[in-house]
């Protein structure tokens, strides 16, 4: 069995215990034991199939350079600490000053998208139609934006994240298939680009978004699953 402990959203300063033997995953907290899932198994479970292992960029700036792992709580906690990682740089910064340290659990704690639907803007790369009688690839759609704080967003989105796509007077669902991030550093990001899926069933609300111009604007919001 292992125990994390997961800093409080209602009570500053203090932290619940989440337990995980196997599949089984328990937390302390009143909530759990009413609805199951609570806040703090749910911010387990994003950092344990999104953060832990996997050190694709750092949690703050993003670049992909020089990452190291930290860890949140120290001292004798530290054996029950969730990581995240961060560049060579912020991760000195974040050792050296407990408030900037903070700040970053904070954000991390609370920057979990399931809590709520995100929406945001893009641009249409291009759709395409493929293999229309057999299906076989199914309808693609590519988006990007060259806005920074919109291609932030884009480049955050997980693979196989359903989201909801509003064009015109429609909309359509579709799965997030990959995430291309050109430049992807705070300071000189220059572009994020997705590819989605959708299933069949939207075959008519696809060919739609295929008539509109290269470029349109269009309206993405992440779902709850």
């Amino acid at each position: 069995m292992k125990k994390y402990k997961i800093p409080s959203r209602s009570q500053k300063g203090k932290y619940r215990i989440v337990e995980v033997d196997g599949d089984s995953i328990r937390c302390d907290c009143p909530a759990s034991k009413a609805k199951g899932d609570c806040f703090h198994i749910r911010v387990y479970k994003r950092w344990a199939g999104e953060v832990k292992g996997n050190p694709e960029y750092c949690f703050y700036t993003h670049d992909d350079r020089f990452l190291e792992e930290h860890h949140i709580l120290r001292g004798a906690d530290r054996q029950m600490s969730l990581t995240i990682w961060l560049t060579r740089h912020i991760h000195r910064i974040a050792t050296e000053n407990k408030d900037f340290e903070q700040h970053l659990i904070d954000l991390f704690i609370n920057s979990n998208p399931t809590n709520m639907n995100v929406q945001f803007n893009a641009k249409i790369k291009s759709v395409s139609i493929k293999n229309l009688a057999s299906m076989d690839k199914g309808l693609q759609i590519e988006l990007y934006s060259d806005n920074i704080s919109e291609a932030m967003k884009l480049a955050q989105l997980k693979h196989e994240k359903m989201i909801r796509l509003d064009f015109k007077d429609e909309h359509l669902f579709a799965i997030v298939k990959s995430v291309k991030k050109i430049n992807l550093k705070l300071e000189d990001l220059n572009r994020a680009e997705i590819t989605l899926s959708a299933a069949p069933a939207e075959l008519i609300k696809v060919a739609t978004l295929g008539v509109l111009d290269i470029n349109e604007s269009v309206v993405i919001t992440t779902t709850r699953t």
